[in-house]
């Protein structure tokens, strides 16, 4: 039975899922900032500096879908809160590391952490949030979480020149403790779907059973498709931009980082644009294929044609805009296709093709900028987004049938 969500403000929902998905991504894009600095530090190679962040994703994408049916069965807001928590306490002890293997030890351990954001965001959401509002709620929620992406270089490269890049990974680490301790006081003002105790272990028997055959059918394993391929791209892209644009135009850091916040801000635009309409699209399907066509294109022809600094930004906030419009397209599209109660299930499976995309991405792209021109960044990453839209057409196919029907 669903725990009453009536007297929960969605306001109140929103701030919390919100703040907790802002600080996650935090995570994603807190060394690739310091790249150049910790290249120099650890004397490591890009390939090597992408194992903290490889390790990160990794563990992710192990637990992900374990912790999926865990939200399911016991519910997400202590397990929220959790996450959180070690993960600001791994940040704390980075930022005390004397040893770059001892950063990728402890990126493994924050990704376990990281697990539990999206099976319980999306679980809690989809419980709080009325269904009429629930494509408005998924864009806030992505929004936040780019948001969060968008902040973080330029906040990095402000308390590293204020302080060191040490202080300023302390200071993240902190706080995502201080959130943890909100998301623990007020986690009442989050509902959940929960099992009656004397039908829990029936019941839970019964929604693994069920979700297990759930998640390899083939609506969601299209979408997990789907998920892995534009990992890659984009996460090549926040990841290695920088870099690639350090190397190719021999400017400074605080330049390089400008062309990484456009994509970021970008991203952010692209949800809020989405954020408008997307509840009353006849098919989300149609907004992710132009969207993500679009930026597989504009990433090629900058591969192709090399532009100035300010033109490569200009590009950025148009392919970022798109991967925005993406995701709430996306999260509706595959939420059409969950049934109830197997929320966090499916959205921690699709969390772990994040994941795995995440985790590949700086292997690949890594040895690239080592060995090979960097423009390939932008090319690889176009062709992993044109590779991707026959799954956005089987998912849209999975979702008609049973309307029509």
């Amino acid at each position: 039975m669903t725990t009453a969500a009536a007297d929960r403000p969605e306001w109140k929902v929103l701030s919390l899922i919100g703040a907790a998905h802002l600080v996650s991504h935090v995570y994603y894009l807190l060394l690739p900032p310091l790249f150049p600095l910790l290249k120099d530090e650890f004397d490591a190679s890009y390939t090597e500096l992408g194992l903290a962040l490889a390790a990160y994703a990794l563990a992710s994408s192990i637990g992900q879908t374990p912790v999926g049916f865990l939200v399911d069965r016991i519910g997400g807001r202590t397990l929220l809160a959790a996450g959180v928590l070690v993960q600001g306490l791994a940040a704390l002890a980075v930022a005390f590391a004397d040893a770059y293997w001892i950063i990728v030890a402890l990126f493994g351990v924050a990704g376990l952490a990281n697990t539990v954001y999206h099976p319980a965001d999306y679980a809690i959401l989809s419980a709080s949030i009325a269904r009429a509002r629930l494509g408005r709620a998924f864009s806030l929620h992505n929004l936040t979480g780019n948001i969060g992406s968008a902040v973080t270089p330029p906040a990095m490269i402000a308390l590293t020149a204020l302080w060191n890049w040490r202080a300023a990974v302390a200071a993240i680490g902190l706080l995502s403790i201080l959130l943890a301790i909100i998301l623990h006081w007020q986690r009442d003002a989050l509902a959940e779907e929960q099992v009656d105790d004397d039908n829990a272990p029936a019941a839970a028997d019964s929604n693994e059973n069920r979700g297990l055959a759930l998640l390899v059918s083939p609506p969601i394993l299209t979408a997990f498709a789907f998920c892995v391929l534009t990992s890659i791209a984009f996460s090549a892209i926040s990841t290695y931009v920088v870099a690639t644009v350090v190397e190719v135009h021999r400017v400074p850091l605080a330049a390089a980082n400008a062309v990484l916040t456009g994509f970021l801000v970008g991203s952010a635009a692209g949800i809020v644009i989405a954020g408008f309409f997307v509840d009353r699209a006849r098919s989300p399907a149609w907004l992710a294929i132009v969207s993500t066509a679009l930026s597989g294109v504009v990433l090629a022809l900058v591969g192709f044609l090399a532009p100035t600094i300010a033109v490569l930004v200009v590009a950025m906030v148009l392919i970022g805009c798109c991967a925005g419009i993406v995701q709430p397209a996306r999260d509706l599209l595959v939420r059409h296709v969950t049934p109830a109660g197997a929320t966090g299930a499916v959205f921690g499976f699709l969390s772990t093709g994040f994941a795995i995309g995440g985790a590949v991405t700086p292997i690949i792209f890594g040895w690239v900028l080592d060995r090979g021109d960097p423009s390939w960044l932008y090319w690889l990453a176009a062709g992993f987004l044109l590779a991707s839209l026959p799954t956005i057409g089987g998912i849209r196919r999975r979702v008609n049938a049973p309307a029509r029907a």
